[in-house]
Order: structure tokens, then C-alpha cells, then sequence
């Protein structure tokens, strides 16, 4: 049985409703089903609702990502400034060192390939030069004052603590996964230990309506509806044909929608092309559902005609089995 992590809760509810039921039944049949199992079955339940979900840390990992690259591309333009008032504190002669020390082309290019690791190499040495009070009395002196200073700096330190985050978070992922993984397997085979004990309970003496309840497929879409078939258009050439079923069952429902600008015609045949022994027109927009036994004529092919010469045909279709 199949059951999806994100499913697996909702089956477990899903089945203490059928235990309320059921469950004394059951446990006189098996003994391992019984109270001190329902106990059990639902602390796990307990257990696994309360995990992390993965997804948010993925989300949050997303959002730290964003937050390190955009406070990582506000810097450039602070740092024109700042290596204009440093070429002119080195043409005065208050600073000694040269401008490529200060690593600004290299932090640039670390920005522009996102390249944190590689920026925070380059700023911290960068920083640190600033940071000579010799240097630092040069800039302010030549009209950076220290906000500027600090606003530099306020935007490495908020991309760094989003990149931690990030690494943090990352980590925390790769740990969580396994530890919910052996969390919710543990609880899908209690679910599946119920469900397979009922079935087997009334089977002998058999309970139809019963047994067919503890069936996986049958409880998992009572969670999950299957989600209903989408028409899908077939596109018919212009004076041409186009087979929309083989061997159509009888008890099926056909539903038709003309989505072309002309008249389409469902006709059936026990050739792919003809002779036709019956059919229907269908106006451009029309939408019909058919029974196969009420498309008029008889033959293993539903074939959709079109004979505009002006349009191709564009026919919505879609089988949907009967009971």
C-alpha cells in the first residue's frame, strides 16, 4: 500500500473513525489490534503531526537565499563612493595604501556572482583596512563619514546572518528528513496493519459491505479524491477525420465540447474510414455528454468529421467510465 507523508495523518484519522466502529470486531479477531494497540496508534499520530515539515524549511531556505543577494547587490553602488573618496585620500597622501588593496573590484565581482563565500573573504580583509583609525580619520576627514562607513557594513552583516541562516537551515533539513521519514514509516505500517486486519476479519465470515471498506485504495479516497479527468482536444484537419475512441464500452459516457469555429459530427464506423453508420452534428460551442449506446449508429470507432474547408476542427473529449 502507497501511502504519501502528507497523507499518512489524515489516513490515521480516517481509520480511528472506522476502529470506533469496528475495533472491538477486529481485536477479537486479532488481539495484537487491540486497546493497547489503539493506545499506541495514537500517540504515533501525536508523533508525526507534530514534525517539521521539510517544505518550510525549504521555504525558509528561499527567502534567506533572497534576503542575503539583495542586501549583497545594494553594495555596489556604496561602494563607488567609497573608492572615489579613496583615490582622493591616496592622491592627498592620508592614505598609504594603494586602492587595490582595499579589494573593491574583487568584491564586485564576488556580488555579481552571488558569490557570498567569496565576499566575505574579500570584505573582511577589506574592512579591516578601513578600519585602521589612521584610515578611518582620512575618509571622514575627506567627507565619508562614518554613517557610510556603517551602512557598508550593515549590509554585509544582514546578507552573512541570512547565510547562516541558509547553512543552518540546510543542515537542519538534511537531518529532519530521515528522522520523519523513520517517524512516518513506523505509522504507515500501523495503518496498514489495521486496515489489512479488517479486511481480513470479514472476509471470513464474509461481510461484503464491510470488507471492501478495509481496502487501501478504497480508504485513501475518502483523503484523496482522484481528481477528475481534464477534456483534452483532438484537432481535426480541415475536411478530415479524426478517431476519438476505440472500441468504445457501452456503459461509458463520452463528453463532447466543439471548441473550433464550424461544425463538428460524431459518427460511428467499423472502418477508420467509413462507411459511416450513424451520427450527430455539434454546433461550434455546443457541449454534450452521450452514453457510447446513444451516439447514433453502431460500430468499434466514435470518429469526430470535420468538412469545413475553411477550419481545422478543434473537439473537447473525454471518457468517463460508468459503473
Amino acid at each position: 500500500m502507497n501511502i504519501k507523508n502528507e497523507d499518512v495523518v489524515p489516513l490515521a484519522n480516517k481509520l480511528l473513525t472506522y476502529y470506533a466502529v469496528d475495533g472491538t470486531v477486529i481485536a477479537t479477531f486479532d488481539s495484537t489490534l487491540g486497546a493497547t494497540w489503539l493506545t499506541a496508534f495514537n500517540a504515533e499520530i501525536g508523533v508525526v503531526t507534530l514534525l517539521e515539515n521539510p517544505e518550510t524549511i525549504s521555504e525558509d531556505m528561499v527567502a534567506f537565499t533572497k534576503t542575503c543577494l539583495d542586501n549583497m547587490e545594494l553594495m555596489p553602488a556604496k561602494f563607488v563612493t567609497l573608492k572615489y573618496m579613496l583615490k582622493k585620500c591616496i592622491k592627498a597622501g592620508s592614505i598609504t595604501d594603494s586602492l587595490g588593496s582595499f579589494l573593491i573590484t574583487q568584491m564586485n565581482k564576488a556580488i555579481y556572482k552571488k558569490d557570498f563565500e567569496k565576499l566575505k573573504f574579500y570584505y573582511v580583509t577589506a574592512k579591516a583596512l578601513i578600519d585602521v583609525a589612521a584610515n578611518t580619520a582620512a575618509l571622514i576627514a575627506a567627507g565619508y563619514t562614518a554613517a557610510q562607513i556603517s551602512a557598508i557594513d550593515t549590509l554585509y552583516t544582514n546578507a552573512k546572518t541570512a547565510n547562516t541562516s541558509y547553512a543552518s537551515s540546510q543542515t537542519a533539513r538534511v537531518t529532519l528528513v530521515p528522522l520523519n521519514n523513520t517517524q512516518t514509516k513506523k505509522l504507515k505500517g500501523m495503518c496498514s496493519d489495521f486496515i489489512n486486519g479488517g479486511h481480513a476479519c470479514f472476509s471470513d465470515p464474509l461481510i461484503p459491505t464491510k470488507k471492501k471498506l478495509y481496502v487501501g485504495t478504497s480508504v485513501m479516497k475518502l483523503i484523496r479524491p482522484t481528481p477528475a479527468k481534464k477534456m483534452k482536444n483532438k484537432k481535426v484537419p480541415k475536411t478530415a477525420h479524426k478517431i476519438a475512441k476505440t472500441n468504445p464500452v457501452l456503459r461509458d459516457t463520452n463528453k463532447f465540447k466543439n471548441n473550433g469555429k464550424d461544425i463538428l459530427y460524431i459518427l460511428r464506423s467499423n472502418s477508420k474510414v467509413g462507411p459511416y453508420t450513424g451520427g450527430l452534428a455539434i454546433l461550434p460551442g455546443q457541449e454534450i455528454d452521450l452514453k457510447t449506446t446513444a451516439i447514433p449508429g453502431s460500430g468499434k470507432y466514435i470518429i469526430i468529421y470535420n468538412l469545413s474547408t475553411n477550419y481545422d476542427g478543434l473537439m473537447g473529449f473525454l471518457t468517463i467510465k460508468g459503473a
